[in-house]
């Protein structure tokens, strides 16, 4: 297993931030499947995760939300990868105060000759 460390992104180069549901939707492979713990059981395809995103930030107000990524892990053979991550959430108020933060532990996967891969949140902590 090759274990590599991703840098924190910074919250005002991550679409997110803006609150640019356009941009942060595609991240995503068109045919992805989320996976939420808080609301529907899942998202399937870009329209409906594009509709969750859309009420996610309109539920934000003039809150802003910063994102880390930690402990990456990627294991790969020929024709199959799986990567792992914790992502870190915080809510910030409009003057950068941390109001809470959620961290879910991140599977992706994706196999050769298909487009799409499948994320599964695991809500790991929450305050």
């Amino acid at each position: 297993m090759r274990r590599r460390s991703c840098r924190s992104w910074t919250p005002t180069k991550l679409p997110c931030s803006h609150k640019d549901v356009g941009a942060f939707v595609a991240l995503y492979d068109q045919d992805v499947c989320v996976f939420d713990m808080w609301g529907e059981w899942s998202y399937n395809g870009t329209q409906a995760w594009r509709e969750m995103v859309a009420n996610w930030f309109g539920l934000l107000g003039t809150e802003r939300v910063s994102v880390n990524v930690n402990d990456v892990r990627v294991v790969g053979a020929q024709d199959v990868a799986v990567v792992h991550a914790f992502i870190t959430y915080r809510g910030l108020s409009a003057e950068g105060e941390a109001l809470r933060l959620g961290s879910w532990s991140i599977p992706w996967s994706w196999e050769a000759g298909s487009a799409s891969s499948r994320t599964k949140a695991n809500r790991r902590r929450s305050s």
